[in-house]
C-alpha cells in the first residue's frame, strides 16, 4: 500500500499544479491595418498600395484581443510579416520606433500585457525598390495558437 501511496500523492501534486497555467490559454485575435482612411479588417481583407518607384509608404498594422475578462486572458499578441521581396522592402517599427523587422519576419515579434479589449499596434514601412512590381503577403495575428489574417498587396 505504501508503495501506490507515494505514486498517487507524486500524480496529485502534477496534476493540481496544472490548470495553474490554463489562465493564460487560447484566444480570438483580430488584426487589421490602415493606410490613410482605408482600413481593412481580419481574415479575408487585402490593402492595395500603389508607390512609386524609390517611395516609402507607411501602413498601421494592429492586433485586439478578442479574449472577455473572464476567459481565457492572454498573456500576448504576436506580429508575423512579410519579409523583403519582388522589388519591396518591410520594416516593422514600435510606436516608440524601435525596428523590430527581425523579430517580425523570424519568429514573429511577440508584445506582452495586451488585455481583453486591447489592441497591440506595430508601424510598416514599405519601400519600392523597383518599378513595375506587385507583391502580396500575409500579416498574420496571433493569439497565443488562434490566428488572423490579412493581405498587403503593394504595386509600383
Amino acid at each position: 500500500m505504501r508503495r501506490l501511496l507515494v505514486p498517487l500523492i507524486v500524480g496529485c501534486l502534477l496534476v493540481s499544479a496544472a490548470p495553474a497555467q490554463a489562465r493564460y490559454g487560447r484566444s480570438p485575435v483580430n488584426t487589421w491595418v490602415r493606410s490613410g482612411d482605408e482600413i481593412v479588417r481580419r481574415a479575408n481583407g487585402t490593402l492595395r498600395l500603389w508607390e512609386a518607384a524609390g517611395s516609402t509608404h507607411r501602413v498601421v498594422w494592429s492586433i485586439r484581443n478578442l479574449g472577455r475578462h473572464i476567459y481565457p486572458t492572454l498573456h500576448s499578441v504576436i506580429f508575423f510579416g512579410c519579409g523583403d521581396g519582388k522589388g519591396f522592402r518591410f520594416r516593422y517599427t514600435t510606436p516608440d520606433g524601435a525596428d523590430v523587422t527581425w523579430a517580425v519576419n523570424h519568429r514573429g515579434y511577440r508584445r506582452s500585457g495586451v488585455d481583453p479589449g486591447e489592441r497591440a499596434w506595430l508601424n510598416i514601412w514599405i519601400t519600392s525598390t523597383r518599378s513595375n512590381r506587385s507583391y502580396t503577403c500575409r500579416l498574420t495575428g496571433d493569439g497565443n495558437g488562434i490566428r488572423d489574417r490579412v493581405w498587403l498587396n503593394p504595386h509600383s
